[in-house]
């Protein structure tokens, strides 16, 4: 079975097993360890490979949390947006941190010449 290009985050109930990616790894075995078996080949690479879009996506508004641990009053959710947080707790080498975000819009990436899959503008 291969990819097709789709993550396996897109199937959660489905069981994959590294086998079922063997064709993934024949074409772009770099590629295939990033995103199948979460080994990125290189800490330079990581999983971003441009450093200056993810220096670009930080936030640089002001914090959201008043002197006494409460949320700021324009800190607020838009109704119609679905948000979705994630809770690094660090337990290993790095430092713990949280991350909020919301899908603004998708958009399709050409991945090869032939192929292209939906990407979110997320926010």
């Amino acid at each position: 079975m291969q990819s097709g290009g789709a993550s396996t985050h897109q199937f959660p109930l489905a069981k994959f097993k590294i086998e079922d990616f063997k064709i993934d790894f024949y074409r772009n075995p770099l590629d295939a360890l990033g995103r199948f078996a979460c080994m990125p080949p290189e800490m330079v690479d990581a999983f971003f490979k441009s450093r200056e879009k993810i220096e670009k996506a930080f936030c640089k508004v002001p914090l959201a949390v008043d002197q006494f641990g409460r949320l700021e009053d324009w800190f607020k959710p838009e109704a119609d947006k679905l948000y979705f947080i994630h809770v690094d707790l660090a337990q290993k080498h790095d430092h713990c941190a949280v991350t909020m975000a919301h899908v603004d819009r998708w958009v399709n990436v050409k991945v090869t010449n032939d192929y292209s899959q939906p990407a979110p503008i997320v926010h």
